[in-house]
């Protein structure tokens, strides 16, 4: 009865002064704040509960200090993603992060549309560890019969999803980085990438771990022509550790097939035509992948 109680006992912000019930306000070490007034913290912090008043006050300093920073030092040169994004100034190795950028950020990412947001400008210096995983789900999709019931098709057929995202942990010492940013995690495709296949794609059987692959997967390019030799490119990709053979016997998938079947296989699905556009998008946030591993130094 007491739990209960609290729950819906109302408190006053201690920034504002508001009152707020438990659904609306972040407990703090001494007291509680409005979710409104937690607006003016940085989007990646969430450590509430270990921080006091007087800390939060200090990050809405420098929170102000950032937006001027935006304003005056921030020379936005690339963006990278789609969903969620990092915006890079390459001239003096920094950049700020979305967990979903505002469209007119990502339409026009100048000074003025950054600063209307205030994203935490990071150095580049400071990411401790780079973390990027190709998250995948796996559907059965099945046929109704005239009965009513749902069967497998013959062969089995899949869908299979795709989210690619990237995590930094961030140095947060107060002499080195953003004291209250210690970590980012950006989803750059806004949708899931499905792709279909017949039977099931031919990396499943040798995954370690169900729901997500290997970050070495995103270092491998798929191959461009019929006459590939997978055992020239055994620095980039191991392939006994994804296929369990030898390299010729993978070879053998490639060699005969037309350029766009070869990069239909090179990421385990078989070809069809209806994956074509599904693919692409594979494809393209992929290497958005890659290329964005690279700018933070992850690659």
């Amino acid at each position: 009865m007491a739990l209960f109680n609290k729950l819906f006992t109302k408190e006053r912000c201690c920034i504002c002064g508001a009152e707020v019930g438990a659904m609306q306000r972040k407990r703090l070490t001494d007291g509680v704040i409005c979710k409104e007034c937690a607006q003016s913290c940085s989007p990646w912090f969430d450590d509430y509960k270990s921080s006091s008043i007087s800390q939060l006050k200090t990050q809405w300093k420098m929170r102000d200090a950032n937006r001027k920073a935006l304003e005056t030092s921030f020379v936005p040169s690339r963006r990278l993603g789609d969903y969620g994004a990092f915006i890079f100034d390459d001239a003096n190795d920094q950049f700020v992060a979305f967990a979903q950028v505002p469209d007119e950020v990502a339409k026009d990412p100048s000074v003025e549309h950054l600063a209307k947001y205030n994203p935490d400008i990071l150095k580049l210096g400071t990411i401790k560890s780079v973390d990027f995983r190709l998250e995948e789900s796996e559907h059965e999709e099945k046929r109704v019969t005239k009965e009513g019931e749902k069967v497998s098709y013959d062969p089995p057929r899949y869908r299979y999803g795709y989210n690619w995202v990237i995590t930094l942990a961030m140095d947060n010492a107060p002499t080195v980085g953003v004291p209250y940013v210690k970590r980012v995690r950006v989803r750059l495709n806004r949708m899931p990438v499905h792709v279909r296949c017949e039977g099931k794609r031919i990396t499943n059987d040798v995954l370690k771990s169900r729901g997500t692959l290997p970050a070495e997967w995103a270092s491998y390019r798929p191959p461009v022509t019929q006459d590939y030799d997978l055992s020239e490119k055994r620095d980039v990709r191991n392939v006994e550790s994804f296929f369990e053979e030898p390299p010729s016997g993978v070879g053998k998938l490639f060699r005969g097939r037309s350029a766009t079947a070869v990069c239909d296989y090179s990421f385990g699905f078989k070809p069809s035509p209806e994956n074509k556009d599904a693919l692409a998008d594979f494809a393209h946030y992929q290497q958005m992948a890659l290329d964005t591993l690279a700018a933070l130094g992850g690659k």
